[in-house]
């Protein structure tokens, strides 16, 4: 598929547990994000908002151990196949307590 065809974001059945959490944090989240497309993620605190986003800029395995089952493609390349410095050039992360 052409990248001009194909979403930007692309966020596969995917389910994030934690080692220390028996319930996981998401549960078979499925998601496209088109081109040019503005989304906001919200809801209250401790619904997977944070591990979402930690998920999509790969630091969730990577550093923070999780269980993680599905896909995110960005672009169409997988997020955990992707070098980290690879992917930090498309996307970026500001906690909410930046210190």
């Amino acid at each position: 598929m052409s990248s001009s065809r194909r979403p930007l974001i692309e966020i596969e059945n995917l389910t994030v547990g934690f080692p220390d959490r028996v319930q996981p944090a998401l549960v078979g989240l499925s998601e496209r994000i088109e081109r040019g497309e503005v989304v906001a993620i919200t809801g209250p605190s401790g619904c997977g908002k944070s591990t979402l986003c930690h998920a999509l800029t790969g630091f969730i395995p990577e550093m923070l151990p999780a269980r993680v089952s599905g896909a995110i493609r960005i672009d169409g390349r997988s997020v955990w196949e992707t070098d980290p410095a690879q992917l930090a050039t498309q996307l970026g992360l500001v906690q909410q307590d930046p210190d």
